[in-house]
């Protein structure tokens, strides 16, 4: 059985994907992700939605993000010019993302057709609005919750809900959402005022307490 990274404090070490890394550059890359490996489980976690969490793991993405970046890290280290924290929430979200695309595009899967691989900004939407003390004016459970906020906040356009969530509800600054979007920052600034307005909209017609302040 394989140990997951996440579990514990070691990043694993599969030869497969890091033996292109000399010891002294392998070390180094194994504590930048060692640094970053509580907020990547984080950021992959709340994003992962309610149609495909019983599909997909925030410890193997986070497994594959690892073997992900440990073959590009020889190559990138000299020429990013960004902290490499963010450079590593980009692969883990490039992960995600490519993960979503497969889960939904395998004609196998017995998976919702409704279901969006960029679901996944809107499931991370919704856990913060859960987490944050939001509460339904009827007695929906959790899940069901869950569920109807994803589906509302649909509507928005990709790109606004991931800069409404990194922003608002993650916090991140405009500049660290510009690197990890590849946007300019004066665009994040005006599609972030916009989500916001749509999100209260969108909170107010479900019935939830606004706590969007």
């Amino acid at each position: 059985m394989s140990k997951h990274i996440g579990s514990n404090n070691t990043p694993p070490t599969s030869q497969a994907s890091t033996e292109t890394l000399e010891p002294e550059l392998k070390s180094e890359f194994d504590q930048h992700f060692e640094q970053s490996r509580r907020e990547m489980f984080d950021f992959l976690g709340r994003r992962i939605s309610s149609k495909l969490q019983r599909r997909i793991d925030a410890h193997d993405l986070l497994q594959e993000t690892y073997m992900a970046a440990s073959r590009q890290y020889a190559t990138i280290r000299a020429k990013i010019d960004f902290p490499v924290r963010l450079w590593l929430l980009k692969i883990a979200r490039q992960q995600l993302i490519n993960t979503y695309r497969q889960h939904i595009g395998s004609a196998n899967r017995s998976i919702d057709r409704e279901c969006d691989w960029n679901d996944y900004s809107s499931a991370g939407i919704a856990h913060w609005l859960l987490q944050s003390g939001t509460s339904p004016s009827k007695n929906l459970r959790y899940e069901e919750l869950k569920a109807k906020i994803e589906q509302a906040v649909g509507e928005l356009k990709e790109t606004d809900r991931e800069v409404l969530l990194m922003r608002h509800f993650e916090g991140r600054t405009y500049s660290e959402i510009a690197t990890l979007l590849d946007l300019e920052e004066s665009t994040l600034r005006q599609r972030f005022g916009r989500s916001l307005l749509r999100l209260r909209e969108i909170t107010k017609r479900l019935g939830l307490l606004d706590h969007l302040t």
